[in-house]
């Protein structure tokens, strides 16, 4: 599972990038709380900017969440 600073790392990344990414990116924090702190500190913004898709907290993607991952992807 990840954790809350795993998701502000990922935000200083997509800071340098240009939008829209050149691949899917979802987000799902694990739990509301993390997402609501996230929300606080501007790092939801970065995600809607770079065009990722933000999911329920919890295990939205981890049970599979209507979505599915391509063949060979990462």
């Amino acid at each position: 599972m990840l954790n809350i600073g795993n998701f502000r790392a990922a935000a200083e990344v997509l800071k340098q990038v240009e939008p829209p990414l050149p691949t899917r990116l979802w987000i799902a924090p694990p739990t509301k709380m993390d997402e609501h702190q996230l929300k606080e500190e501007g790092i939801y913004n970065i995600y809607g900017v770079s065009g990722a898709r933000l999911e329920m907290p919890g295990c939205s993607l981890c049970m599979g969440n209507q979505a599915r991952v391509v063949p060979d992807s990462t």
